[in-house]
């Protein structure tokens, strides 16, 4: 049995799970993308499904590459998972992909036309390199950015306010690359997607947070082979995503290379 995060807030979804005679045969559950839970996301509540799971006699999962270890003891309450250390077991792996590639590209701080002018001329200049099969995806912190950077390009889109069969059609029309191999993206596309040789991952303006960087990050390098991820934005943002990159480090936190189950 299948449920999307949305019927599982719902009143069917504890009808289904809670109250039915298959749900008392489940045993597990698992929970990809848990990262979610600690409230990435406000338009997405998941307390009732968290505290309605964490009354059933089963064996829960979470998994998620990118929680940052100063925020475990935050998502295990999140998930009611912090009354009964003795029960939960924590297990942490490297999901490091080591074709990875960080760059930044930094423009005036005031300039919006200068920035979208260096993303369009990088996306441009690293299309001519992809390969038949190789494809690449530019993330926007916006709709009205994406519009037109799509546009610019002539490039596929994708964001969250796009008809069902319009997002379709363009993945389909980036997949296929037929006639463009180029991806303009709002956070929408972030996670949940598996495409294999995604060579460039550009990041149009540094308002991202880290969690959200390294979901994006990770589109790239699922086939082993190299993948180059640049981040265009205005020096003043380029330097407070600095100050709070070594704030992490100061206080052990995690780049996104870890999976764990609870």
């Amino acid at each position: 049995m299948g449920l999307n995060d949305f019927q599982a807030n719902s009143h069917r979804f504890d009808h289904r799970l809670l109250k039915s005679q298959a749900g008392k045969r489940i045993t597990r559950i698992i929970f990809d993308e848990a990262q979610e839970y600690l409230g990435l996301y406000p338009a997405r509540v998941f307390d009732r499904m968290l505290q309605d799971t964490s009354g059933l006699k089963v064996q829960r999962v979470f998994l998620t590459g990118t929680l940052p270890v100063r925020l475990e003891a935050l998502f295990l309450k999140k998930v009611y998972l912090n009354q009964s250390p003795s029960t939960r077991t924590i297990i942490r792996m490297d999901t490091f992909r080591k074709g990875l590639a960080h760059h930044v590209l930094h423009t005036s701080d005031k300039d919006n036309m200068e920035l979208m002018w260096s993303t369009q001329s990088l996306a441009q200049t690293l299309a001519k390199h992809l390969k038949s099969h190789e494809r690449m995806i530019i993330f926007v912190p916006g709709i009205p950015q994406g519009e037109r950077l799509s546009k610019n390009l002539k490039s596929a889109c994708y964001d969250a306010k796009l008809e069902d069969t319009v997002k379709t059609a363009n993945l389909g029309r980036w997949l296929r690359g037929k006639d463009t191999k180029t991806m303009v993206a709002t956070t929408a596309l972030i996670q949940g997607i598996d495409v294999a040789h995604i060579r460039f991952v550009i990041f149009h303006e540094m308002t991202f947070g880290l969690v959200t960087y390294y979901q994006g990050a990770g589109r790239g390098g699922r086939s082993g082979s190299r993948c180059d991820v640049s981040s265009a934005g205005r020096r003043q943002a380029r330097q407070r995503r600095k100050s709070l990159t070594c704030r992490q480090r100061r206080s052990g936190g995690t780049s996104g290379q870890r999976r764990d189950a609870a």
